[in-house]
């Protein structure tokens, strides 16, 4: 019996050398917590990949957009000198006057940190762009004048080209496409990028009360998609397109918005059904607009009239707020805005500044898309920008 005892002790010490001889199980693993783990047990969730942040900077204010540029460079990867536009023809004019200054010392600046410089070649003449691109020989004329921008020397020397063809007929599509095919290969084909601006394209389903069962559009997504290195998709301008978000969002209150956040989503839903996220950089406004508002005098319909006066810069709206005793509030929209009386008259000042931008840059990066790009660059945007922009 004792002989027993002892070896059945003698078995259980033998085992349980083993076992601390074991090498140790970490709690990651079991999925049970000592609450001793160091960072190296805990699993990694997936690497986020930073945002790629560009900006356009426009002819009309280029010396104090080249200066922002310039100082905040470090937020940036890419810069788009805006723009050269297309002619008639099929020619290009170098409406940015890229020789003069201050784009040659820019375009050191961005070299000598690694920033992209993609200039944007705009064209929104749907007649003219139907007319050239359907053409063999007026196409390839056009990929010709594309292509000396795309491959300068020296101090105008660019690492790809931005074409930011809008307003183009349905019936274009397939000539489009086909340009962004020859485009493609002949800048590939000389290490350059080709990036493709588009519009917005707003679901069916928001636009319409009795939504059509198909759609003609002007952009072909699959071939964009296929043939484009980088896709900026246009959201803003939003409006009143959204006849949803105009019924749920309006309130009785005035609704007219450069960009709603719940607009974005619903238009990159539409989007990445067939562009990868992965190309996309969503741009986003740094400018307000101001209307004319009338109450409609139906019982049943509190909605406004719109009347769009104009375009106004954050700095300008910022300054009719002052002048005329107005208190700034944040919409339904998300955007910063007031209302002021002219006359017999009453106006709306819708803005989309830093908060707004900040919005969003957290859609990009929930959306996992590749970048942001900024609607412009212009020394008169939000001061807050540069504390959103690059984070």
């Amino acid at each position: 019996m004792k002989s027993s005892i002892k070896l059945t002790l003698s078995l259980l010490l033998a085992c349980l050398l083993v076992v601390l001889a074991l090498p140790s199980v970490s709690s990651a693993a079991t999925g049970v917590g000592t609450g001793n783990e160091t960072k190296k047990a805990t699993p990694k969730t997936s690497q986020k990949t930073p945002l790629v942040y560009s900006a356009w900077i426009p002819y009309w204010s280029k010396t104090a957009g080249a200066q922002d540029a310039t100082a905040h460079i470090s937020q940036f990867q890419e810069l788009s000198p805006f723009s050269y536009e297309v002619k008639e023809d099929g020619t290009i004019t170098d409406q940015i006057k890229s020789t003069q200054a201050p784009w040659p010392d820019l375009y050191a600046t961005a070299k000598s940190k690694g920033v992209k410089i993609i200039p944007t070649i705009m064209w929104s003449d749907a007649d003219s762009i139907h007319t050239i691109l359907s053409g063999t020989t007026t196409k390839q004329f056009h990929i010709d004048q594309l292509m000396k921008i795309a491959n300068a020397t020296g101090t105008n020397a660019v690492d790809g080209i931005d074409i930011d063809y809008e307003s183009k007929w349905a019936m274009t599509a397939p000539y489009f496409s086909d340009l962004l095919k020859k485009l493609a290969t002949e800048l590939h084909s000389s290490k350059k990028i080709l990036v493709c601006t588009i519009e917005a394209r707003t679901p069916l389903s928001a636009r319409f009360v009795k939504p059509p069962k198909t759609m003609e559009y002007a952009n072909d997504y699959k071939m964009i998609n296929k043939y484009c290195d980088e896709v900026r998709v246009l959201a803003y301008d939003q409006e009143n397109v959204d006849l949803q978000l105009n019924k749920l969002s309006g309130k009785g209150q005035p609704y007219m918005p450069i960009s709603d956040s719940s607009w974005v989503r619903k238009v990159l839903n539409e989007t990445i059904k067939t562009i990868s996220p992965s190309k996309i950089s969503l741009a986003v406004a740094t400018y307000g607009r101001q209307y004319e508002i009338t109450r409609k005098s139906s019982a049943v319909d509190s909605s406004f009239t719109y009347n769009r006066i104009g375009s106004l810069t954050f700095a300008e709206a910022m300054a009719l707020a002052s002048s005329t005793n107005s208190t700034l509030s944040r919409n339904s929209a998300g955007e910063i805005g007031f209302t002021y009386s002219k006359g017999t008259s009453t106006r709306m000042v819708t803005i989309s500044d830093a908060v707004s931008v900040a919005d969003k840059i957290k859609i990009a990066k929930t959306y996992k898309l590749k970048g942001v790009a900024v609607y412009k660059v212009d020394g008169v945007s939000d001061p807050n920008l540069w504390s959103v922009l690059g984070k």
